[in-house]
Order: structure tokens, then C-alpha cells, then sequence
């Protein structure tokens, strides 16, 4: 696999002048699918949503929290997209919100592989934009001696037994089963 140029200096570079990035989040599993929708922003709403973001960015310096780009010299998008971390049971079911960060769209979007096919389907996306997010995120990792691999979770979680727990609360999926999930998501 032939790998986007991602200098390992520039991420030691990063990662001295920046002790907070972690490209690490590149590995964060998939989203479950009944827990899809399911997060902070639909729950809280769009004002605090935007607000919780803004100061996040700030407190990044306006930098991809997985690769330390700038936002002005993202690739694709000059700006910075929240992503949600989340520890994930999948044989309990249980997601719960560990911290919201702010990545480039290309650390964002190779987090997002099942969304990142999606838009390829409906040709939102060219195979050629695939690609080159996902070989740019495999070089990201392997600037930081990181790799990502298959994992099995083992015993998953009943549909309906899937929750976020966020602020004390437990929030179930919009969708009552996989069928519902796909005549939605299509």
C-alpha cells in the first residue's frame, strides 16, 4: 500500500510542541449502529453543540487533535470537525462519552471508515478521496508507531439493550431494529 507523506518529524514536531495530540483517536471503533444518531449534540442541542466546540478548538489551538494540522492548512476543508470519543461494552450495550475533540477532516473522516464507504456508495465522494484518506490516516499512524487492527468484540449487546449514558441519563437508538436501521440510513 503506497502511503501518504506524512514526515514523522512533523509529528514528533507536533506532538513536543503540542503534549496534547493523540493519534491514537485515528483507532476509535465504529459507532455501533443501533447507537447511530445517538450523541451530545442531538441530545443537548445545536447552541451547545456549537459553544462546546468553538472552545475546544480554542483550547487546541485550532490544530487536529490526531495530526496536529492547523485548520488552515487542512486538506479538503479549512476547518476543524468535533469527533466524540467514547468508551464502547459491546456485550452490555453501555456507550459513555469520554471527551470531544477537534480533527482535520481527514483524521475525522478515516475514524468514520463505515461513513466514509457510505459517501462513497452515493458517490458524495470520489474512490480516489477514499483512498487518500485512508492511506494519509495509516501514515499518521505509522508516524507514531501506531497500527490499527481488526478487533473482534466478541459477545455483542441485544438491539435493544444499546444505551449512551450522558449526564446521568441513559439514551436509547432512534431505531427499534437493524431493518429500521437500514430503511433510514439506506
Amino acid at each position: 500500500m503506497l502511503l501518504i507523506k506524512i514526515p514523522t518529524h512533523k509529528l514528533v514536531e507536533n506532538q513536543n510542541k503540542y503534549p496534547w495530540l493523540e493519534p491514537k483517536l485515528l483507532l476509535h471503533p465504529n459507532i455501533p449502529k443501533p447507537m447511530h444518531g445517538v450523541n451530545p449534540r442531538s441530545i443537548k442541542g445545536e447552541d451547545w453543540w456549537n459553544t462546546t466546540r468553538r472552545e475546544i478548538y480554542e483550547k487546541q489551538d485550532f490544530r487536529c487533535a490526531a495530526c496536529g494540522t492547523h485548520k488552515t492548512e487542512a486538506e479538503f476543508h479549512q476547518w476543524l470537525e468535533a469527533h466524540e470519543s467514547y468508551t464502547i461494552n459491546y456485550k452490555t450495550g453501555v456507550m459513555r462519552l469520554k471527551k470531544i475533540y477537534g480533527l482535520c477532516h481527514c483524521c475525522h473522516s478515516y475514524i468514520h471508515t463505515g461513513l466514509l464507504a457510505a459517501k462513497l456508495r452515493k458517490k458524495q465522494i470520489t474512490k480516489f478521496t477514499k483512498s487518500y484518506i485512508e492511506r494519509r490516516g495509516a501514515s499518521v499512524l505509522v508516524a507514531a508507531n501506531l497500527s490499527r487492527k481488526e478487533v473482534n468484540p466478541g459477545e455483542i449487546a441485544a438491539w435493544d439493550k444499546w444505551h449512551l449514558v450522558f449526564g446521568g441519563k441513559k439514551y436509547y437508538s432512534k431505531f427499534k431494529s437493524y431493518d429500521e436501521w437500514r430503511a433510514h440510513y439506506g
